[in-house]
């Protein structure tokens, strides 16, 4: 069935993509660490325009796997430093 001309496609909505600077300020990090992590794959990243763009989405993602990354399962236990000695 032929598509009719005069009639305008649903248009789907995009997120708002973020560029490398703006990323970089949210993770208080510099553009070139936000770059090797696209590059490492360990951020995704659309190229547009010779830019990378970054889907809030992913971003998030990636904080939360970096959360996770780092968490223990004896994080609720108190650190032995913070035991008080009796001598």
């Amino acid at each position: 069935m032929p598509l009719d001309p005069f009639v305008m496609p649903v248009a789907v909505p995009v997120p708002h993509l973020l560029e490398v600077m703006h990323v970089a300020h949210r993770l208080s990090a510099s553009q070139g660490f936000v770059r090797r992590l696209i590059r490492e794959g360990k951020l995704a990243a659309i190229r547009m325009e010779q830019r990378w763009r970054i889907d809030p989405r992913d971003l998030e993602a990636y904080i939360e796997s970096c959360r996770t990354a780092h968490r223990r399962p004896d994080d609720d236990r108190k650190s032995p430093r913070a035991a008080v000695r009796t001598a």
